[in-house]
């Protein structure tokens, strides 16, 4: 285990923090015995298969076509709609699911999940336990990783891509490190079945010249769009536009904008304004951030993108998964850091990131105690905590931390943390 001297508040972080992240675990691959576990999967399974059926699914949703395939598919309540909007390469990525019945597939879906789970705990825990062979500080950094709150959960019972999207970036991460550019393009192109969540890693991908992981990407996207067009009989471009549309045009029209950044602004700012004031603030500061860190290793490179993928347009609670990998590297600072200031910052960003989780854990014991509050004042916590604008606050309080603790970051964090010499991380 190796020499451990901690405090004994340190200690009680600690147990706290793995105590979090384990209870979330649990119930979150406790719903696998769920009788009905079908949700967004149900989504990508049936437009799928309106794809194969020759449907456009894009021309469904928008209402402008019919399909027989699309109402059969429609859910036994009546209610939702079952064909949503994803870029047309994900229909390849996850056609061969649609071999297999609903059930079933969303089974292996949610499989998939679970492997995301061993893939980053195991990543975590080995960079944790390398300086000091110390099996402690290779739990904390792996609880760190999945101190999300109740993501982990949504994307688990809403079987989203946002927990196999974190386990991808970690993924193409560790194939950038060994210089395998051709398995980081194929990540990336993973990756970027969410689009919004995936493009801004061209910055680090730019930034450290890795041309033929976005050469690779690239071209995996565009191959992966012409069975999709060979099935609805068009051409893998009006797909592309047509995904771009409805994106657009559903957002403006609901005024959807649950990213955590612009939950600040949202009560001030139109949506078009917030739109634009978002992307101007956002961009640049991931920018700014990946050129202040280009001399780090990939997993420190990388953080700037992966917090900023989250805030700079859309999002949705299962995508804060992807903070894996920034509240990773935040574990292994605290751990190494002598300084009591950063130990402190390490520690609120982690603890706020769990947000919606502590919301539900607070919620539980004012349940159990009723006395606590009057009458009139817990109902008024109540209401509030359930709120979804005021879970969203604990993602835009946890974005500002991770980018303070970004711009504070000392040029030599992961000297001897890694296997490989941090100088060579990129060609």
């Amino acid at each position: 285990m190796g020499n451990i001297s901690f405090s004994k508040f340190q200690w009680a972080f600690f147990i706290f923090v793995v105590g979090f992240a384990c209870v979330n675990i649990i119930m979150s691959f406790a719903l696998f015995f769920d009788g009905d576990i079908g949700c967004d999967f149900q989504f990508r399974y049936n437009e799928i298969k309106c794809c194969k059926a020759g449907t456009n699914p894009y021309a469904i949703w928008s209402e402008t076509e019919p399909s027989e395939v699309y109402r059969s598919f429609q859910r036994d309540d009546g209610k939702g709609q079952t064909v949503h909007v994803y870029p047309p390469w994900e229909y390849t990525f996850v056609s061969p699911l649609t071999c297999f019945s609903k059930r079933t597939a969303s089974r292996i879906y949610y499989a998939l999940h679970l492997g995301g789970v061993l893939l980053i705990g195991t990543v975590a825990f080995r960079l944790g336990y390398r300086r000091h062979q110390s099996g402690v500080h290779g739990c904390f950094v792996a609880a760190c990783a999945f101190a999300t709150g109740r993501a982990l959960r949504s994307a688990l019972g809403t079987q989203n891509f946002g927990f196999l999207i974190a386990a991808a970036i970690v993924l193409m991460i560790m194939a950038l490190h060994k210089r395998r550019d051709v398995l980081a393009g194929l990540c990336w192109a993973f990756i970027m079945v969410k689009p919004l969540l995936g493009l801004l890693f061209i910055i680090p991908l730019l930034i450290g010249r890795k041309y033929l992981t976005i050469a690779v990407a690239v071209a995996t996207c565009l191959l992966a769009s012409i069975p999709p067009a060979i099935w609805c009989d068009t051409s893998p471009i009006v797909l592309i536009h047509n995904v771009a549309n409805s994106v657009d045009v559903h957002f403006a029209t609901t005024g959807l904008f649950p990213s955590p950044l612009p939950q600040l602004f949202a009560p001030y700012l139109p949506f078009q304004c917030l739109v634009v004031t978002n992307m101007l603030i956002v961009v640049p500061l991931c920018l700014l951030l990946t050129w202040k860190l280009r001399k780090e290793t990939w997993y420190i490179m990388m953080c700037p993108a992966t917090a900023c993928s989250v805030a700079w347009y859309l999002s949705r609670g299962h995508d804060f998964n992807v903070y894996a990998i920034v509240l990773m590297c935040v574990g292994l600072h605290f751990l190494h850091t002598p300084k009591r200031n950063e130990k402190i910052l390490g520690a609120c960003v982690i603890i706020v990131s769990m947000g919606s989780g502590l919301i539900s854990l607070f919620r539980k014991l004012f349940d159990l105690l009723p006395s606590a509050l009057p009458p009139q004042g817990l109902e008024f916590v109540a209401a509030t905590m359930s709120k979804y604008d005021f879970v969203t606050q604990f993602g835009a309080i946890a974005f500002i931390l991770m980018v303070i603790w970004l711009w504070r970051l000392p040029t030599n964090l992961t000297a001897g943390l890694f296997d490989f010499d941090k100088t060579h991380h990129r060609e």
